[in-house]
């Protein structure tokens, strides 16, 4: 810009600066007069209030009231000292006139002494002071008056020395009310003068005001016809500005006639300026389909001058004048001009918009094609690498009960460890994967922290050992006994961090720290810390410990195995706790991992704590020869199991599908079908649907599941199919006994009937006294006696838990007491009562409203007639001993 511009438009700058000066001084001056006059007002107000309130005063004359009330302490004065002296001249025969006369003046003195209206002349010194001498002198008379005819006669003449000794203080009283009601009056008046003088300068100036706000109204009215000049202006150049916005902008009546139409409008919809103004906004741009909906709204604006879409912002077709519908943005306003209205349409052509987003919809399922076919992939791939794991495991375990070299035992025992480092291996890879699916459930329980730190413990102690690394276990004393939560999880979680503690750790010291602080909800609060002496941790790379697959660096990942899986499992098993998991370190010196979440403290009784974990482990025993079905397709497999089974004692025959099973189970005499799930022909699951459908006890022969699908929602599928249990692939031959011998100790078909009368059961199905026996073997009939009692004890709270929770129609609640109540009635041999509550866990589970009806009072019987028989069988082993 050259100097001549700049000089050009200099001055208009400063004038637009004065100009906004000047309107600043005048807006302040129009408030400042406008604030004058609302004051201004209200003083007049106010003084005239002041005035009527004055005049008021004057009219109810409260002075008069008191001055009134004191000439009638004088008056009862004089009256008293009549009475006196007709008493003393023996001009009555009685004094009951003297002491009506004092008793009158007695209360006229009490009244002006108390009353609220006579305060302000309480507040003379001298007034108060004769009034304090007349309340003396009245209250010293009133015994002498009180005390009878008689003792008044004789005390006449003093009283009528004190009498007169209160004349001057009346007569100084009653003068010193009416000097003071004097004074009142002339104050007054002279308020009432003040008063009227300042109503008529308020209103005065008030007058002033109104004139002064007149001339300010006339110029603003002046001033206003100018802007609205001005704003004429600024109308045109409004429309300057919509026929160049960058939306397409439609102006139209009430009756759907479009006023105005600008270019972009032109660009969307394809018609011209022209071509639209005066057209119906119906015909020009809205589809065929839509018109007649359109029409209606439109009539029902013109009439009622409302629109459902007023102020909203919609996604809609249009119509554009080569034919094609295109999808547009559309936001519908309403416009005043004068007494009518307007609609103001803005218009946006989003089909590129469309376009984009179905691109991302696209996308995304094939993302979530991609993450399914993962999942896919994952289940497949566990069935697949478990089956074979079976075998080998399966092999290895019967070949370690053979009779080996101590090489070939060394041998077998590296093999079978490096079968459980693989199976570890595809667990913690499922696991994950659950976890970032979102499908992780927590399956709360009861269960004994400390047994819980023991057992990892033992776990890891035999490689502790090797690499010359001591553990030590480290519990509060606030520790609750039990606690309620997802006893697995905690476990793995509680495994990883000891057993990572240990694999970066060399003849050192690895500790395990519980910390609890019991909190007021019934919850505890848990701190477990691991602490070792190991390498530790570079500091730059803290940050990357708990993501997947992540290893210190390639040298360390060379010295140590791993998937770099186990921190982030623990960091996913925290957040589905709501909890936190830390990590400090320093490098050389050793690492602390600690871990902070709440759990809900257990009401299960303290003193029933569990048994300190057995190092090794016992393979339970057949009391009778079984008959065993095996289902399964997989020769490895099959000769695997039939290896186990049949070390035990028991039958077994085994057929490859799930047809040949039907026909067994159907002809032969089986106590138990170890049924695969994936067959050819038949699966496993059809398989038992038909057997559960065949006539006859057969169809409730217990059915356990062999599968290698690890997953809950498989698990729960099988066991809606019918099957009564199930073993996870590669089967310990320590867990197929143990379910062999739960599923076949009692089983008699009346026991599987889905009837809800009471049962009829003698005392050889209520409870299993071999296994009673055992225990007594194992523990000692001392220690068996107390766990007897404390079994009655908590199968007794069980059960009630499970009545409370009927009765509050909680079926999440009558679930968990009848899985705890199995669980516990299973340990103690009490067969009938576990497996009654396994079917109420089951109906909860399939929401079988008549079985979670009948069923508890059903368990109330069993569990009554099993806790006297357990307290029958408690006392004759005692006596044996």
């Amino acid at each position: 810009m050259g100097s001549w511009a700049k000089k050009l438009t200099v001055p208009f700058q400063q004038s637009d600066k004065l100009s906004e000066k000047r309107d600043l001084i005048r807006s302040a001056f129009r408030v400042s007069i406008l604030v004058a006059l609302i004051v201004g007002i209200l003083s007049v107000y106010s003084l005239a209030v002041d005035v009527k309130t004055a005049l008021r005063a004057l009219r109810e004359a409260p002075r008069d009231n008191v001055h009134w009330a004191t000439l009638q302490i004088q008056s009862e004065f004089l009256r008293l000292q009549y009475q006196l002296d007709r008493v003393r001249t023996k001009d009555v025969a009685t004094t009951d006139e003297f002491v009506q006369a004092f008793d009158i003046f007695y209360s006229r003195v009490q009244t002006v002494k108390t009353a609220p209206l006579l305060a302000p002349m309480r507040a003379n010194e001298k007034f108060r002071r004769n009034l304090a001498r007349l309340d003396a002198f009245t209250a010293s008379l009133v015994s002498t008056v009180d005390a009878g005819p008689a003792h008044l006669s004789s005390s006449l003449s003093e009283i009528a020395v004190k009498l007169a000794a209160q004349e001057s203080v009346v007569q100084e009283l009653v003068v010193e009310a009416v000097t003071d009601f004097a004074a009142f009056r002339d104050r007054e008046r002279l308020r009432l003068t003040h008063l009227v003088e300042s109503l008529a300068v308020a209103g005065l100036a008030v007058f002033l005001l109104l004139i002064v706000a007149m001339v300010i109204l006339g110029r603003h009215s002046r001033r206003l016809e100018r802007r609205t000049r001005e704003l004429a202006d600024s109308e045109e150049r409004l429309a300057a500005t919509v026929s160049s916005a960058l939306d397409a902008v439609i102006v139209a009546e009430p009756d759907g006639t479009i006023v105005d139409f600008n270019e972009q409008a032109s660009v969307c919809f394809g018609y011209t300026r022209d071509e639209a103004i005066g057209a119906q906004l119906a015909e020009l741009i809205v589809p065929e389909p839509m018109r007649e909906a359109h029409c209606i709204g439109m009539a029902r604006f013109h009439q009622t001058r409302e629109a459902k879409i007023v102020g909203k912002r919609i996604e809609i077709d249009a119509l554009h004048a080569d034919g094609h519908e295109f999808p547009v943005e559309l936001a519908i306003g309403v416009a005043n001009r004068g007494a009518s209205m307007l609609l103001v349409a803005y218009a946006r052509d989003i089909s590129q918009r469309k376009r984009d987003e179905q691109a991302l919809r696209e996308a995304n399922d094939a993302a979530n094609a991609a993450s399914h076919a993962k999942s896919r992939f994952l289940a497949v791939m566990s069935h697949e690498m478990r089956t074979p794991l079976n075998g080998i495991i399966g092999v290895l375990q019967l070949l370690q009960e053979t009779q080996l070299s101590k090489e070939q035992q060394s041998l077998v025992e590296t093999a079978n460890l490096s079968g459980e480092l693989l199976l570890a291996l595809v667990n913690d890879v499922l696991d994950l994967s659950k976890m970032q699916a979102g499908k992780l459930q927590l399956e709360p329980e009861e269960f004994d922290l400390r047994s819980i730190g023991n057992a990892v413990k033992d776990i890891v102690s035999s490689d502790a050992t090797q690499r010359g690394n001591r553990i030590d276990l480290i519990y509060d004393d606030a520790l609750p006994a039990w606690l309620t939560g997802d006893k697995k999880r905690i476990q793995q979680l509680l495994l990883n961090l000891v057993s990572n503690a240990n694999k970066f750790t060399r003849n050192g010291h690895i500790s395990l720290d519980v910390r609890a602080d019991e909190q007021s909800d019934g919850r505890c609060h848990l701190r477990i810390a691991v602490e070792d002496t190991g390498i530790g941790i570079p500091a730059d790379r803290l940050h990357q410990l708990f993501t997947e697959f992540t290893t210190l660096d390639n040298s360390y990942s060379r010295n140590q195995s791993g998937t770099g899986l186990g921190l982030a499992i623990c960091k996913r098993i925290m957040d589905s706790f709501g909890g936190s998991i830390h990590v400090e370190s320093t490098l050389g010196q050793g690492s602390r991992f600690w871990v902070e979440f709440d759990l809900e403290i257990s009401e299960r009784c303290a003193a029933c704590a569990p048994a300190e974990a057995s190092d090794e482990c016992d393979v339970p025993t057949a009391r009778r020869s079984l008959s065993v079905l095996i289902a399964e397709d997989n020769p490895t497999n099959a000769m695997v199991v039939k290896g186990m089974v049949a070390s035990a004692g028991h039958d077994v025959e085994i057929v490859s599908d799930g047809q040949d099973a039907i026909a067994h189970v159907s002809k032969g005499n089986y106590d138990i079908v170890l049924m695969d799930i994936s067959m050819p022909f038949m699966d496993g699951l059809e398989a038992t649907q038909h057997i559960r459908a065949l006539p006859g006890p057969v169809r409730h022969i217990p059915i356990v599941a062999l599968t290698a699908h690890a997953q809950p929602e498989h698990q729960k599928e099988f066991l809606e199919a019918g099957m009564n249990g199930i073993l996870t692939k590669p089967v310990r031959k320590h867990e197929l006994l143990n379910v062999l011998l739960m599923h076949t100790r009692v089983h008699k078909p009346h026991d599987m009937s889905a009837g809800h009368d009471s049962p009829t059961l003698d005392e050889s199905e209520l409870l299993d006294t071999e296994q009673l026996d055992q225990m007594r073997r194992d523990v000692g009939s001392e220690l068996l006696s107390d766990i007897i009692d404390q079994f009655v004890c908590d199968a007794r709270a069980y059960t009630r838990r499970i009545r409370t929770a009927q009765t509050q129609e909680d079926p999440a609640q009558l679930q968990k007491a009848a899985h705890a109540l199995a669980g516990c009635a299973r340990t103690m041999g009490a067969e009938t009562l576990g497996r009654y509550a396994e079917r109420l866990e089951r109906a909860c589970e399939q929401m079988n409203v008549d079985e979670m009806r009948a069923l508890p009072s059903q368990i109330e019987s069993i569990h009554q007639r099993t806790a006297h028989l357990l307290g029958d069988v408690g006392t004759s082993r005692q006596d044996h001993l």
